[in-house]
């Protein structure tokens, strides 16, 4: 479980590639969430022994048996992510509650239903392809380019004349670089921010400000801060004395977006059935005979009610006990709580 990581090569013990220590995946794997005949799409059997060998060695010198290690691992990673998601959640003045989590990757939808449940999210969103989400957003992510300077200044003794220079020059570097881009500065977005603070403080807040400044514009971007101050922190010091600490020009062009279309699957619900296997969950502790899904077999419009587990080529989608999961017109899973 870390900090390390068993990487691709060795990897987990499950991969067969020479990695001895139990990872999470082997605990997925042990927990009946992964088939080790359908990992990759295929293209990677999963040694099962070899995880529950790992497992083993290891929760003997806990006094623990395999299945209750890999249980124990799945509660300890889920809960360290839910803590890192509240770090850019709760600690940015931004309540989960109010938001869905999309999730991604090739393990994010094994452990998506738990984080929701433990944050309280209305909804998780499963995308048609989320293990090849992020590549997908590097292609059709606009072009952006981000300059800034120092600029260690009172707000009440910052001038107008003197951040417009200030702009201007970082402008030119974004435009620079747009050129070497080969973009057309008629198709440039450009925005400036500025990063600020109560004098004294050591960090900063970012403050978005208008492209053409004056005096109301500077007094305007100290209310700003101590607004964002008061949703980020819980408090605000509007008597207090604010300072610039960074000037940030950021120059964006967007790049045409691609027209999706997706196929969601016809049929019925039982025709998308594969079979089932035992899974492990909290709620029973111990196994249960789990129905199986194959998701590009899904229609539209389908509710799979938990514990079911739904497979494809790039992840595994695991509905816990007590959870719903539909598919949206877009070929979405959508994992609700079944009391919503």
């Amino acid at each position: 479980m870390g900090p390390q990581s068993a990487g691709a090569v060795p990897g987990p013990a499950c991969y067969g590639r020479g990695g001895e220590a139990p990872t999470v995946t082997d605990a997925s794997v042990v927990l009946g969430y992964l088939n080790p005949e359908y990992f990759a799409g295929g293209q990677l059997r999963l040694d099962v022994d070899a995880a529950q060998e790992a497992l083993a060695c290891l929760a003997s010198r806990l006094q623990l048996t395999p299945v209750a290690l890999a249980a124990g691992i799945h509660r300890i990673i889920n809960a360290r992510m839910a803590d890192e998601m509240r770090l850019v959640s709760v600690r940015r003045g931004y309540d989960p509650r109010q938001f869905a989590l999309l999730l991604l990757g090739g393990a994010g939808p094994v452990h998506g239903g738990r984080l929701a449940r433990m944050l309280a999210m209305p909804v998780a969103i499963v995308p048609p392809a989320p293990g090849v989400l992020s590549a997908f957003g590097l292609l059709v992510a606009s072009i952006e380019h981000d300059q800034s300077r120092t600029y260690a200044v009172n707000a009440e003794e910052a001038e107008v004349a003197e951040l417009a220079r200030r702009f201007a020059e970082l402008d030119a570097l974004g435009q620079e670089k747009m050129r070497r881009d080969r973009v057309p500065l008629e198709a440039v977005q450009v925005a400036h921010f500025a990063d600020m603070r109560y004098v004294g403080q050591s960090y900063e807040l970012e403050v978005p400000l208008p492209l053409a400044l004056d005096a109301a514009a500077l007094r305007q971007a100290v209310a700003a801060f101590h607004a964002l101050h008061q949703q980020v922190y819980g408090f605000s010091r509007p008597e207090h004395a604010v300072e610039f600490v960074n000037l940030r020009s950021v120059h964006r062009a967007p790049l045409p977006q691609p027209q999706l279309r997706l196929a969601p699957g016809h049929g019925s619900l039982e025709a998308a059935r594969k079979g089932s296997r035992a899974a492990y969950f909290d709620e029973y502790q111990d196994y249960r005979d789990t129905p199986v899904y194959e998701r590009s077999r899904l229609p539209q419009g389908a509710v799979l009610r938990g514990p079911a587990i739904i497979e494809q080529p790039d992840t595994t989608t695991v509905v816990y006990p007590g959870q719903l999961c539909r598919v949206d017109a877009s070929g979405n899973l959508l994992l609700q709580e079944a009391s919503r």
